[in-house]
């Protein structure tokens, strides 16, 4: 099972919404602008979770983010971080304590 304690911190609490899928999440981002995102849990893959965000050209995108021993990491990158928090951040979906989004890696659900 995925540790959820990574989504439990103040930065993400907007963002977070562990039993959206895919539709759910393309409809709670529906009309909000570019960089908005939220965090869902993976329904394929039991310990990971998937950011869905807005693009520039609108459209939805799902990125999963693989949770393994030494860290977090997006689907097709090398580079591991300690928090959820700091992945975010590298990747330009969180701006010192706020929100925001941006890249990602490889899709999901």
């Amino acid at each position: 099972m995925v540790d959820v304690s990574a989504v439990n911190v103040p930065e993400l609490r907007n963002h977070y919404k562990p039993n959206a899928t895919r539709e759910d999440a393309e409809q709670l981002l529906a009309g909000s602008p570019p960089r908005s995102f939220v965090i869902r849990l993976s329904r394929k893959y039991q310990r990971d979770f998937v950011i869905s965000y807005v693009k520039k050209s609108n459209l939805v995108m799902h990125h999963r983010i693989l949770c393994g021993p030494r860290g977090y990491f997006a689907e097709g990158s090398l580079e591991c971080y300690p928090t959820l928090v700091e992945l975010l951040r590298a990747k330009g979906f969180l701006r010192g304590g706020g929100g925001g989004g941006g890249g990602g890696g490889g899709g999901d659900d």
